[in-house]
């Protein structure tokens, strides 16, 4: 099936979380000694093509190791716990009786018919991948979101690296990082220039909102490179004009080093809303960034207790104004 294009297994949303040479030597080590092995997902088209939702790396090592991954090398062993002879060993090494063994060993599969419902899939990896795992929010969504589009997926990987966008984000911690965060921003960019404030609902979950705005949203995806220029014009002139000091909170006469989200979508939604203003007057925005800590829509947004969808529907609804004492009415 996989060498004929019928199962697919894509590698762009693969290598967020690939398995380590130990972890692969580990399951064929499983599969050996026969070792009960969880079942895959997959969800099928109405072609009868099989999309590989959960279990993308038990497949690959498989196919890696019979030398059929595609750009890959074949898999080169290391030694084991039971199976210490694994050592060096590949496909062709690995003797006739190991062989076979692999060759008998079966796999459930469950198959989900997604012919009449393309968002089942997407709906099925996050609930498989939300309980019990270490992978971050922003995790789950890239798959999710590469099985969705492909193209907003490369574009949001891209923005996250841009030199720009790293510079007015330069704050952002190792432990942010490595949860991605940087990518959630962008999408959340995306959103902020696509989505309207008033159909957002304050309660909804923080990452089931950016998701489901990301997969549904036809003004984003439609017009994709536009809105790409659009949010890389906002960010030059935060990086232009604020330069690190654009997700900073100033206190006292001086900037705190702390990356803070809501200074950073604050002062991203006025930009983007007054870009010709600011560019004819640069120290509009400067000024602006210094009133945000002591202003009423930045205390309302940042009180105790309130959700984070609610505080972007009350950013993007004030669209800038910092004094708006009920800017978001409806919530």
């Amino acid at each position: 099936m996989y060498k004929d294009g019928d199962m697919i297994i894509d590698p762009e949303y693969q290598r967020y979380y690939r398995w380590k040479i130990e972890q692969r030597s580990s399951f064929i080590e499983s599969m050996i000694l026969g070792i009960p092995v969880p079942s895959i997902f997959v969800s099928q088209d109405g072609n009868g093509k099989w999309d590989v939702i959960d279990g993308l790396q038990r497949i690959s090592t498989l196919l890696q190791l019979a030398g059929e991954l595609k750009n890959e090398k074949p898999l080169v062993l290391k030694g084991t716990k039971f199976l210490p002879a694994l050592k060096d060993k590949n496909w062709e090494t690995l003797g006739s009786n190991f062989q076979r063994i692999i060759k008998r060993r079966r796999i459930n599969a469950i198959i989900i018919d997604s012919s009449n419902n393309t968002s089942i899939k997407y709906e099925l990896f996050q609930r498989l991948n939300t309980n019990g795992t270490t992978l971050s929010p922003q995790e789950i969504r890239n798959v999710v979101i590469a099985m969705a589009n492909h193209e907003l997926f490369r574009e949001t990987n891209s923005l996250s690296r841009n030199e720009i966008f790293r510079k007015i984000t330069n704050n952002i911690t190792k432990k942010q990082k490595s949860e991605q965060l940087d990518k959630e921003l962008i999408d959340e960019c995306y959103i902020l220039l696509t989505v309207s404030a008033e159909s957002m609902n304050p309660s909804d979950d923080l990452q089931d909102f950016i998701t489901n705005s990301l997969i549904d949203n036809t003004k984003l995806l439609e017009n994709l490179d536009s809105n790409k220029e659009n949010m890389l014009s906002v960010f030059k002139l935060m990086a232009k004009i604020l330069g690190e000091n654009a997700s900073k909170a100033y206190k006292n006469g001086k900037y705190e080093n702390r990356f803070i989200r809501p200074i950073f979508e604050m002062t991203f939604v006025y930009t983007a809303f007054h870009k010709e203003k600011i560019r004819d007057k640069n120290e509009l925005l400067e000024q602006y960034h210094k009133k945000i800590v002591d202003s009423s829509l930045y205390k309302k947004v940042t009180r105790r207790g309130i959700r984070p969808v609610d505080r972007i529907k009350n950013i993007l609804l004030a669209k800038g104004d910092l004094h708006v004492k009920d800017a978001n009415k409806n919530s």
